[in-house]
């Protein structure tokens, strides 16, 4: 075969397939699913941690603790990440749907824009209250402790020195909290 109609042949695949994926970043019903997935995986993981607890607790009494026991109570921090992954796309999810901001920057047609690349925190929250479901100040840390679990979930220490249970001494209300915008902006948004 010719090199020059493989070539052709790559270079237009490249492009298609580029236009499918901007296409496919710019629907909100994607990052609804991704949503979806990740308070899957939250349920599951939370589901693990509280059985693991209750373990724990039983465990305590008899002096004889099991190391998978502690692996699974160390679970929360992953809990509240995958909350907080599913937060970030149904909240991106409402700004595609409401067309509050673009998804690629202006300059560039294939890179994504900082919005969309980077976690939101509570300032991001409330530059965009309009289309967002209210929320009341004293909640406004929920979405830090959301934000904090995203960034340190996935290694076993923060970036940055900050108070050891900063962000899991609220595990339950943050997850409730949680819970409720995303019902929230799948009700208003119907996602």
């Amino acid at each position: 075969m010719n090199e020059k109609i493989v070539n052709n042949v790559l270079r237009d695949l490249t492009i298609s397939e580029k236009k499918r994926w901007k296409e496919i970043v710019q629907k909100p019903e994607y990052w609804s699913a991704a949503g979806d997935r990740n308070i899957f995986v939250a349920n599951h993981l939370y589901s693990i941690y509280t059985e693991s607890y209750k373990k724990f607790e039983n465990e305590l009494i008899t002096y004889k603790i099991n190391k998978d026991t502690l692996i699974s109570m160390e679970l929360f921090r992953h809990v509240l990440m995958h909350y907080g992954f599913a937060f970030e796309c149904y909240i991106k999810s409402c700004f595609l749907k409401e067309k509050a901001i673009s998804v690629f920057h202006q300059s560039e047609e294939y890179k994504i824009s900082d919005i969309f690349s980077r976690h939101i925190n509570s300032d991001t929250y409330v530059k965009y209250k309009k289309i967002l479901p209210e929320i009341k100040n004293h909640e406004k840390k929920f979405i830090e402790y959301m934000f904090r679990a995203v960034l340190s979930g996935k290694y076993p220490f923060e970036k940055e020195p900050k108070p050891f249970d900063a962000y899991t001494t609220y595990l339950e209300e943050t997850i409730s909290f949680c819970k409720r915008i995303i019902d929230e902006i799948k009700k208003t948004q119907k996602l």
